[in-house]
This record gives C-alpha cells, structure tokens and sequence, in this order.
C-alpha cells in the first residue's frame, strides 16, 4: 500500500511521497488552513500515486479528528473532511506519532517505517 504521509507543522507542511526519500516542504504558519493544505499537498503529489493518506495534527485527535483548532495554524481543521478532500482513505494521528517506531514484543523486535509513503515491516529475533 502506498501511503502519502503529511506532517502539519507551525512554520511546514512536510510531504514524503511513497517512492521519494526526502519530504517536500510547504510553508505553513498563522495562515494555513485545513483546505489550502490540502490543495497545496495535491499539487506537490500530483505527480505520484498514492492509495492512502496519514496526517500527522499538530493538537489533540479523537477518533480520527482533530478536536481543537492548531494554535499556530489559522482556523477549519475541526470537521474537516479530509477522507473527501483527498479522494481517499485519511487517518489523522496527533503530529507525535507519525515517523517510525520500534515495538519490543516477548524477546523480537519489530520496526515499523512509514515516513518515506511506503510501509515497511521489519524483524529481528534475538
């Protein structure tokens, strides 16, 4: 599955593209809204395909929502609807989670990657 992964920043928009291994960077900051990001986002990954779309928020998610507006961002991220904007599958995480990470499970090691687009599942058993 091939995922376009963005990172909502105060002062960036970071994109990585599935099949890129740099992010592009969007200026974002006390005028970016929730609709120019997404319009800014589909013109940088036009280019590629994508099956899928992981949003990192920078404020609190509940159940796939932002639930307050960002403080460094201007306003209309609450109610969104980024699974039409976008024209496919959204998951809207709080901004910590995205990148990767590592999970320690009975003595294996799994490390999950998804910041390049591409989910990549590794593992190391001792």
């Amino acid at each position: 599955m091939k995922i376009l992964v963005i990172d909502v920043g105060g002062t960036h928009v970071n994109v990585h593209r599935p099949g890129h291994k740099e992010p592009v960077k969007i200026p974002s900051g006390p005028t970016m809204t929730a609709k120019r990001m997404v319009g800014d986002v589909k013109k940088v990954a036009a280019e590629g395909t994508y099956s899928a779309v992981s949003i990192g928020y920078p404020g609190p998610v509940v159940h796939g929502r932002p639930v307050s507006e960002p403080c460094s961002l201007w306003g209309g991220w609450i109610g969104f609807d980024f699974t039409r904007a976008f024209g496919h599958r959204v998951k809207v995480v709080n901004g910590r989670a995205v990148g990767t990470g590592d999970i320690d499970l009975r003595g294996s090691r799994i490390e999950v990657c998804a910041s390049d687009g591409e989910a990549e599942l590794t593992s190391q058993y001792d």
